[in-house]
């Protein structure tokens, strides 16, 4: 049991990553990305979003199925909660500081990549959100790459493993690749995530479904988005840090 709530701590922090994705160095490709999209008029009309997630995890032999919330207020709030029955954790940025807890390491303060991921999650495309907020610079265009017998462009972070790729003829992102490293886990891995059915919502396209690899099938997490509400009510407190 310690060893699944080990590797479901790790996959709270991969699929909040995998919400988002990076802005790119090519200034036609972010442009033909945003308007595969919708465009900059319809991202412009969401000011808030709320998902619900079934998840599916599958590590040891073992399947664990759940939830998932995830709430932003565009570029300014995040907040995500993961429910498997036999692990639960909460994440929340109130646009200054971001905070999370769950039953083994209690409530804290979390800095670093916690937070970028949280930020990248609280732009309902970050793609467009960091080109706004950050122009080109940051990114690179690694040009055509093949994966999985598919040639993509290819975009990553700039002083990251990070990499996307989109789909030459829809311009939508359709795998996204990063290599990390975990001592628990062996040293180097890599995390796969695949994304697909892309449905509009609100004249944006959004994923509708993920599937994350984890260190070659170490562990397989399935994602199907299940409920969009955009624009809707959100509770005053959702994104603050909760009392001790």
């Amino acid at each position: 049991m310690i060893r699944l709530n080990y590797f479901c701590a790790i996959a709270v922090a991969l699929f909040t990553a995998s919400l988002a994705c990076p802005a790119v160095a090519d200034d036609d490709l972010v442009g033909k990305h945003i308007t595969a999209i919708g465009g900059t008029e319809a991202l412009g009309k969401i000011k808030s979003l709320e998902r619900k997630v079934k998840t599916e995890f599958d590590v040891d032999f073992v399947t664990c199925k759940g939830t998932f919330r995830q709430a932003v207020v565009k570029d300014k709030k995040a907040y995500s909660a993961m429910d498997l029955g036999v692990f639960q954790q909460e994440s929340g940025w109130n646009g200054e500081k971001a905070w999370a807890v769950d039953p083994q390491q209690g409530l804290r303060d979390i800095e670093g990549d916690d937070v970028d991921n949280l930020k990248m999650m609280a732009g309902v495309d970050p793609i467009a959100s960091l080109k706004e907020q950050h122009g080109n610079a940051a990114f690179e265009s690694l040009g055509e790459k093949e994966l999985n017998d598919k040639t993509y462009n290819a975009v990553k972070i700039a002083e990251t493993e990070l990499i996307f790729f989109l789909d030459k003829e829809t311009n939508l992102i359709e795998e996204m690749q990063v290599t990390a490293n975990d001592p628990n886990l062996g040293g180097d891995y890599t995390v796969l995530a695949t994304y697909g059915d892309f449905t509009e919502v609100d004249g944006v396209k959004l994923p509708h479904k993920t599937e994350i690899d984890i260190a070659d099938g170490m562990m397989l997490i399935t994602l199907t988005y299940e409920e969009n509400t955009v624009n809707g009510e959100l509770e005053d407190d959702l994104f603050e840090k909760p009392a001790e």
